[in-house]
C-alpha cells in the first residue's frame, strides 16, 4: 500500500538536497510492505539467520550478505515488480544495488540494552527501505529517529552538542510488523535509540543503486566506510 504521505528535502530545509541528492523525495510515512504471510516468512528467515550476528563500533548486533542465503531475501532486494514500485515513491530510477552483500542488512536488539540499536548516521546508498520485521506494538525504545533537516546541519550540531534539538527529531509510528519507510539515506541523518527492556526487535534495511550521469554513487564515495564494516576479503571482492 503507498505511504499517506511523502516527505520532500525542500521540507527539510534550504540546503538539505546538498549536491547529490537523486530527487526531491526524503522520507515516505510508513506504509505496509508485506502481507501476512511475507511477515511470517521473513521472521523465520531473520530468526535463523541470528545465529551469524556479529557487531561494530557503530552497530552491536547485525547481518549482512543474506541475499546469498535466502530467495526470499533476494527477492527483497531485486524483484523487478518491487523496485519499479519503489522507483515510483522515490521519484528516481532505481536498481538492484551491484554491491549484493550490502543489499540486504538485518538488525537486532543489542545484548547490552545500554546500547543504541545504531547510532546517528547517514546511508551509504542512494535509497533505502527500513522494514519493521517484528512486531514494534508495546515495544518500549528502540525507536527509528531522523533529524529534520540537512545531514550536515545534524552532524555539526552532534558534534558540538552530542545531541540534537528534540523538536527537528521525528519517530514515524509502524503500525504493526511488515510496515516500512523508504528514505533517501545518504541525505536523511537517522539512527534507532536503545531499548529500555529485553524484547525481540528485527529490522531489515534494503538499499538500491541509482544510476546518475553526473552524481557519483554513495557507495563508491564513501567505500572506505565498506570495508571498515565487512573488511578487505568481503568489501573489496564484492
Amino acid at each position: 500500500r503507498p505511504p499517506e504521505r511523502i516527505y520532500t528535502l525542500d521540507e527539510f530545509g534550504e540546503h538539505a538536497a546538498g549536491p547529490n541528492a537523486f530527487s526531491p523525495v526524503a522520507v515516505t510515512t510508513p506504509f505496509r510492505f508485506l502481507s501476512d504471510e511475507g511477515v511470517g516468512i521473513l521472521q523465520a528467515v531473520c530468526r535463523e539467520l541470528e545465529a551469524f550476528a556479529r557487531g561494530s563500533d557503530r552497530i552491536p548486533k547485525f547481518v549482512r550478505g543474506g541475499v546469498y542465503r535466502s530467495d526470499f531475501l533476494w527477492g527483497l532486494s531485486t524483484d523487478p515488480a518491487l523496485i519499479a514500485w519503489l522507483s515510483e515513491l522515490a521519484r528516481a530510477p532505481l536498481e538492484a544495488h551491484p554491491v549484493s552483500h550490502h543489499a540486504v542488512h538485518i538488525n537486532y536488539a543489542p545484548e547490552d540494552l545500554a546500547k543504541n540499536v545504531d547510532q546517528w548516521h547517514a546511508d551509504i546508498v542512494s535509497f533505502d527501505y527500513v522494514l519493521m520485521v517484528s512486531d514494534p506494538r508495546g515495544m518500549k525504545g528502540g525507536r527509528f529517529e531522523y533529524f529534520v533537516g540537512p545531514v550536515e546541519e545534524g552532524k555539526a550540531l552532534l558534534e558540538r552538542d552530542g545531541e540534537l534539538p528534540p523538536e527537528r527529531v521525528q519517530s514515524p509510528e509502524f503500525p504493526g510488523p511488515g510496515w516500512a519507510i523508504l528514505q533517501q539515506g545518504h541525505r536523511v541523518l537517522h539512527r534507532a535509540t536503545r531499548l529500555e527492556e529485553r524484547r525481540e526487535r528485527i529490522t531489515l534495511v534494503g538499499s538500491f543503486f541509482t544510476p546518475h550521469p553526473e552524481i557519483d554513487d554513495p557507495t563508491a564515495s564513501t567505500f572506505s566506510r565498506l570495508r571498515n564494516v565487512d573488511g578487505n576479503e568481503i568489501a573489496l571482492i564484492e
